[in-house]
């Protein structure tokens, strides 16, 4: 398991918490109670395996069982932030840090606020100095490079990512985890075979768990393999049944097939069971995205509504807001809500200055712009943004920028650049042959061109990927004005 935002226009926000793994041994830290060590040591293979709830209850148990256990509150601080918990782990992690800072064995300390650095903000600045401190004091520390492999992700640094991964494994060879994150960086380089070999002995060394299974099914569903992804999601929830993000992912593999009535069945019952938390939100982006590729727009404009109700204080209301006054035809006033939105990242929780989050700021402004220039009809607008979106982002993830090339593709479609919205639909689908929206696209553009014997192929494959879609879907597409065209049409003999 491994998250990103999953709203078209906020493609790249990296909401998820950085799921961090503590192998040492509970009774090397500080604690006068040996029922709190043995639960700590409980909750902390829980958390490992993904149990969440679990977890969250044992470590709950062992700051009761010892107040003043420093590492037992970091750990159910972290619990607490993989459930969306944020309000309550920012004061577990607070109440960590200062009873770690009273510790005086000063490795314990440092390791204590290291880990502390991946969801309490206080503390984050001083990761670097933290963490060259440990290092100084326990170079074999899992936790050293653990956190050198989260940095060189976050400066998408690959060969010094693999190089951490490998040296965690070289310090603990039973931490599996460390083939997740192999198999998500591989994915991430477009190494999908490589990817799906070290998820697969992620599955192997730890035949329990969920989470490897929704690993898998993650990295199969990028490609359009829906079927197997199917199959893993559902491998995952025999195995763990409240494991939520394999239910959020299994509702967009039915989206993506285009059984939407499905997809948004699952996700309004994966939003029931998690409502409060900030995983809420990930399910709304879900929600959205959905509502936006296939165009219901009554749906998508009600969505947006309550998401704004919902959260009017959240860094990225102004966006939203810019998107609901642009569907309700209001480009003057969407272009200022969005020029709100860009004045305003700064100050977002995750924006701290450097080369990657200004990247990612620039990404955020841009596709919000080039969205309300498509949706006001703005042809060249929406092409320069989405294009800038794309440049800023050039060094990410396939999974991460389909969105925008999709947009990209559909700004240049408006334009008149059939050939260049065609390379980009390609593009997508050079990666998931089953995309719908990047098959229309591709359909679109080749008859824009008069290439009607390869659009009329490039049909046949959007008709057959629908094989499972909802009817309404089916027909949606089959009203289509460039569908009726290519049908009404013959090849000539």
């Amino acid at each position: 398991m491994k998250r990103s935002a999953l709203f078209t226009g906020l493609v790249l926000i990296a909401l998820s918490v950085a799921i961090a793994h503590w192998a040492r041994p509970s009774r090397d830290w500080t604690t006068a109670s040996a029922q709190a060590a043995k639960l700590l040591a409980e909750g902390e293979t829980d958390l490992r395996a993904f149990r969440w709830q679990q977890a969250e209850r044992t470590l709950a148990a062992a700051v009761e069982a010892d107040p003043g256990f420093a590492m037992a509150r970091a750990a159910h601080a972290e619990a607490l932030a993989t459930l969306g918990e944020s309000e309550r782990s920012r004061r577990a992690a607070q109440q960590a840090d200062s009873l770690a800072q009273l510790l005086r064995d000063s490795a314990e300390r440092l390791a204590i606020q290291l880990r502390l650095t991946a969801y309490y903000p206080p503390l984050a600045a001083s990761r670097d100095s933290l963490l060259d401190l440990l290092e100084g004091q326990r170079p074999d520390c899992l936790i050293v490079a653990i956190t050198r492999a989260r940095q060189a992700e976050q400066r998408r640094d690959a060969a010094a990512e693999a190089a951490a991964w490998h040296d965690a494994l070289r310090i603990d060879p039973n931490f599996a985890g460390a083939w997740n994150q192999l198999g998500y960086l591989a994915a991430r380089q477009g190494r999908y075979e490589d990817a799906e070999g070290y998820l697969s002995k992620y599955a192997f060394l730890a035949p329990d768990l969920a989470n490897p299974h929704d690993s898998l099914g993650e990295i199969l569903a990028q490609q359009g393999k829906y079927e197997r992804a199917e199959l893993e999601f559902k491998t995952s929830l025999s195995l763990q049944p409240d494991f939520f993000p394999s239910l959020l992912t299994l509702a967009q593999v039915y989206v993506e097939r285009g059984q939407i009535e499905r997809g948004v069945q699952l996700l309004e019952k994966v939003r029931a069971q998690i409502a409060g938390t900030d995983w809420e939100r990930r399910v709304d982006g879900t929600l959205m995205r959905t509502y936006y590729d296939h165009e219901l727009r009554d749906a998508l404009s009600k969505a947006v509504a309550r998401w704004l109700a919902a959260h009017p204080q959240d860094w990225q209301a102004a966006y939203y807001r810019a998107v609901a006054l642009g569907l309700a035809g209001q480009p003057a006033q969407a272009s200022a809500a969005c020029d709100t939105f860009a004045a305003s990242l700064p100050r977002a929780p995750w924006f701290d200055g450097t080369e990657a989050t200004r990247d990612r700021a620039m990404v955020l402004v841009h596709n919000c712009r080039g969205m309300l220039a498509l949706e006001a009809g703005v042809a060249d607008s929406a092409c320069a943004h989405f294009a800038a979106a794309l440049k800023a982002s050039s060094d990410a993830a396939p999974s991460e920028t389909w969105s925008l090339r999709l947009n990209h593709a559909k700004s240049l479609l408006l334009a008149g650049d059939p050939a260049s919205a065609l390379a980009q639909a390609r593009a997508v689908l050079d990666v998931n042959p089953r995309r719908l929206r990047a098959l229309s696209l591709e359909t679109r553009a080749l008859l824009a061109l008069d290439r009607r014997d390869e659009a009329r192929e490039a049909l046949a494959r959007l008709r057959e990927a629908l094989a499972a879609a909802d009817v309404s879907v089916v027909e949606a597409f089959e009203n289509a004005s460039y569908v009726r065209e290519l049908s009404a049409t013959r090849p000539a003999p």
